[in-house]
């Protein structure tokens, strides 16, 4: 995605990957432009894309303005020689006036065809392995074997989608883990589920976490780059380390059998969503970072 804006005759640029950022440059040769972009993170998926991130961080310290969504990232673009005063952390934001919460969870769950009385866990994101949905799928079989009531719903497609099914065959888990596919719109989701897992290695500020906790859904994520900055442990979520089934499993199981824990997490997590990372917020940061490199011009 890209955003070319106007403004007293000189052009923005905004990129948001390495393509955007490439063409950016490119194009700066034809037509005179301030460049800016934001930079989302960097994920290994095919044996190409190492060397497409490699262009992208090359490309990066020619930006004007370079905008983070997380610690770590804006520590990496340091390392790859953008200026610090170039280099900007600006957390993802959500619009928390969309995101509001019309239905009850049972009232959700009838809504989708789902048991009322199931314990409901869901996820969403891209279905490859730093999403660690491998991990999440084996803790609900490991709830299951407690005896425990309840389903796994995953929505999101990629290239880990054979190995899942696989996975999810291997431990007989058909009735008990579906996965969806692409949901255009997860809203309706987010409303039918008790509680949104986020088991991932590696993360920026995930925009499915703070959809998820802005529709007042109690959250468990992995201790991973940028989450801790909106999962705080024990105050709007739960925290586990990645890669651990049993800590996940742990982590679901004791929220699952305390509603009222559940039910406090989700208020303070919409709470500070609002709070913090509101999309009003960023943009308005956003709109900052444009006057400035405007201003340069």
């Amino acid at each position: 995605m890209l955003n070319i804006c106007r403004r007293h005759r000189v052009t923005i640029w905004h990129g948001h990957d390495y393509k955007s950022n490439l063409l950016g440059l490119l194009l700066r040769r034809f037509w005179p432009m301030q460049l800016v972009t934001t930079v989302h993170g960097w994920v290994k998926q095919t044996r190409r894309t190492p060397f497409y991130y490699k262009v992208d961080q090359l490309c990066l310290p020619r930006y004007q303005a370079v905008l983070c969504v997380s610690e770590d990232l804006h520590a990496q673009c340091l390392q790859c020689g953008v200026p610090s005063e170039r280099c900007q952390l600006i957390e993802n934001g959500v619009d928390t006036q969309e995101y509001v919460r019309r239905f009850d969870v049972v009232t959700a769950k009838r809504r989708l065809g789902l048991s009322p009385n199931r314990f409901t866990i869901g996820a969403v994101g891209r279905l490859s392995a730093e999403k660690g949905f491998d991990i999440l799928i084996r803790a609900v079989h490991l709830l299951l074997e407690q005896g425990i009531d309840l389903e796994l719903l995953i929505a999101g497609s990629g290239d880990a989608e054979t190995e899942l099914r696989t996975l999810i065959s291997n431990l007989k888990l058909y009735d008990r883990v579906r996965l969806l596919g692409h949901v255009a719109d997860p809203r309706s989701l987010y409303e039918a589920i008790d509680l949104f897992a986020l088991s991932s290695y590696r993360e920026g500020l995930p925009n499915v976490l703070l959809e998820a906790m802005a529709l007042e859904v109690p959250a468990v994520a992995t201790r991973v780059n940028g989450v801790p900055r909106l999962v705080i442990d024990d105050e709007t979520g739960m925290l586990v380390e990645s890669g651990s089934a049993s800590e996940l499993a742990k982590a679901i199981s004791f929220l699952l059998r305390d509603p009222t824990r559940r039910a406090d997490l989700a208020l303070a997590g919409r709470r500070h969503v609002v709070e913090r990372f509101s999309f009003a917020a960023r943009m308005a940061k956003v709109k900052a970072v444009y006057d400035s490199v405007l201003c340069r011009n």
